[in-house]
């Protein structure tokens, strides 16, 4: 990330969070989970509508990991706000795997997490991707067996025969979890995968 812009004292690379966290005057956060999805937002928004010297502050937004932010009206309506234009006329591009990465959508479908994007923007273009090129053939078949999703992909192009074949730590605790990740970490150095 730290490469990302570099040189160029205009383009800034954040999570919705830290955009979020850099619109607020407080050093202070508490520590709740309603505090990110629904106090933050809410304090930016405030912040926003009550400042009269407040403007647009982006020509240009690209969101990417889209599925995550689409559920979520107040930073939608953040994105309105600090966009020239807004969503509807402004400058944005998102991307999204809308389908298997929803993991935050509350349990909404692909086209209903769509719909709350094109609420706001009608004649947006929707291009899926149904190539992964990024996984495994192996790591694709059980992320589909234990999330229960089915058809994602037409095809997976890394299908090399050193499949990595994907095992399983349970836990029944935070310090059996923690255990668990240290003995993974552990088998890797091991292997000579670099700290």
């Amino acid at each position: 990330v730290s490469m990302i812009g570099q040189g160029y004292s205009n383009i800034k690379v954040m999570t919705m969070h830290g955009l979020m966290w850099s619109m607020v005057r407080s050093s202070e956060f508490p520590d709740n989970p309603d505090f990110w999805r629904v106090q933050l937002p809410e304090l930016v928004l405030d912040s926003i509508l009550s400042d009269n010297e407040f403007s647009a502050m982006y020509d240009v937004v690209i969101v990417d990991e889209a599925q995550d932010i689409s559920n979520e009206a107040l930073w939608l309506d953040i994105l309105e706000l600090v966009l020239k234009s807004g969503l509807a006329a402004g400058v944005w591009q998102m991307f999204g795997d809308f389908k298997g990465q929803a993991l935050f959508s509350g349990g909404k479908s692909e086209q209903e997490l769509i719909s709350n994007i094109r609420g706001r923007a009608s004649d947006i273009s929707i291009f899926p991707l149904s190539i992964n090129c990024r996984n495994r053939k192996s790591t694709v078949e059980q992320s589909q067996l234990i999330g229960r999703m089915s058809d994602l992909y037409s095809m997976i192009l890394r299908t090399d025969n050193n499949e990595i074949i994907p095992s399983y730590k349970f836990y029944d605790s935070d310090q059996t979890q923690q255990n668990a990740l240290n003995e993974t970490i552990l088998e890797f150095l091991k292997k000579g995968y670099p700290a």
